[in-house]
């Protein structure tokens, strides 16, 4: 699963994408600029709040 990664420092930015794809990978990147914080899911797309719901399969089963 594409995982997106914004690198920021000395006033510059650079968005990446890291494809994982299997255990224990590295991932070699070479912005231009020294990294001062990396933020992964900039945009919340794989950590967004969503609604779960969980049904008992027993218990509606006993109410149709």
């Amino acid at each position: 699963m594409p995982l997106p990664a914004k690198l920021k420092g000395e006033g510059k930015e650079l968005l990446v994408r890291l494809d994982n794809d299997s255990p224990d990978q590295i991932f070699p990147v070479y912005p231009d600029f020294k990294v001062e914080t990396v933020e992964f899911d900039p945009d919340l797309w794989l950590a967004a709040k969503s609604t779960v719901i969980n049904e008992d399969i027993f218990l509606s089963s006993l109410f149709r």
